[in-house]
């Protein structure tokens, strides 16, 4: 099996595999150890003479973990093309593991956009082929349009965390639907679920322009100051926030100040994996502040059930958040 996984890796860095051959290596990879992973890795990376070199701290750290959705139908080019110039090279570092895996898929090349997803109770870090970072929340997808020669944009549901490289040639937009982010070079953070009511953007440093066929205008943030948009009425407001509250996730903190219970239940869902069940509503709206750090799922239930007198069952993936009786 693992002859047949380097063999597999190996043509999946030169580009020269069918649909079939990608399904199985993400299915060998699935139940291969990192340990092994690594060697695997490694080793395909030093036969492969037609790929550039890799430094020895990347190659510790490489574990294969592929977030990558594709729709693979045929063998890619022959053609190699060097490693930082391939518009389709992408590195994602899945934060939970410290890991990171290269992807260096030629039909994204034809096959725009280039799309990863993030499953709920997993982190990812992206460095897209400008070399802007990009750090994915849970239950997080980005798509990424690779061939435009004008203008780098991405289009974003979930919550992710940008650094981007300055390209004054190229502005970099956060295509969100209703509402667009231009930038030039700066660090900022969105949320956009699809659930939720309203859109948030947070900037850290740099600017922003916000921009949307609903509005006359263009709005512009300076650091420290995040703008919400609510869906319901297309009206936004700016105002100050706080960085610990909103970049908490980074850190695998859960952080919430004053936030309605039904947004909370969200964001525990996404954080832990689970659907919850309240079967309280009249409680949905009241506002809760806490901060949990490594906590277990229970814990984060208790101090629920502590503050609003409830009960609670946790079956598998399923939690049921009932009346006390």
């Amino acid at each position: 099996m693992k002859v047949r996984l380097l063999l597999l890796y190996t043509n999946y860095l030169l580009g020269k595999y069918s649909k079939e051959e990608f399904l199985e290596m993400k299915e060998i990879i699935s139940y291969t150890s990192d340990k092994d992973l690594e060697y695997l890795m490694h080793e395909a990376w030093l036969k492969e003479t037609m790929l550039p070199s890799m430094s020895e701290s990347i190659r510790r750290r490489i574990k294969a973990s592929l977030l990558l959705y594709t729709t693979a139908q045929s063998e890619g080019s022959k053609q190699i093309q060097k490693w930082w110039t391939a518009v389709a090279v992408a590195i994602v570092f899945i934060l939970a593991g410290s890991s990171l895996l290269y992807f260096n898929n030629k039909e994204m090349v034809h096959q725009s956009p280039f799309i990863v997803k993030i499953d709920k109770r997993q982190k990812a870090s992206i460095i897209l082929p400008d070399k802007s970072n990009v750090y994915l929340n849970a239950e997080t997808a980005l798509e990424y349009d690779l061939n435009n020669k004008k203008q780098r944009k991405v289009y974003l549901s979930g919550e992710a965390y940008f650094e981007v490289e300055k390209d004054k040639d190229r502005p970099f937009i956060v295509d969100l639907g209703e509402l667009q982010i231009e930038v030039l070079g700066t660090s900022f953070n969105v949320q956009t679920y699809k659930n939720d009511d309203i859109i948030e953007a947070s900037l850290i440093a740099g600017s922003i322009k916000l921009t949307g066929k609903q509005f006359t205008e263009s709005y512009y943030l300076k650091p420290m100051e995040q703008v919400i948009y609510s869906k319901k009425d297309a009206t936004l407001r700016i105002i100050p926030f706080d960085s610990h509250q909103e970049l908490g996730w980074m850190d695998d903190r859960l952080v919430f100040s004053s936030e309605p219970l039904y947004k909370i239940i969200h964001r525990i869902e996404r954080w832990y994996g689970v659907h919850i069940d309240l079967q309280c509503p009249e409680i949905s709206d009241d506002l809760m502040s806490g901060t949990f750090h490594d906590e277990e799922l229970a814990d984060v239930l208790e101090a629920i059930k502590i503050q609003y007198k409830v009960n609670y069952t946790i079956k598998g993936r399923e939690v049921i958040i009932s009346k006390n009786q």
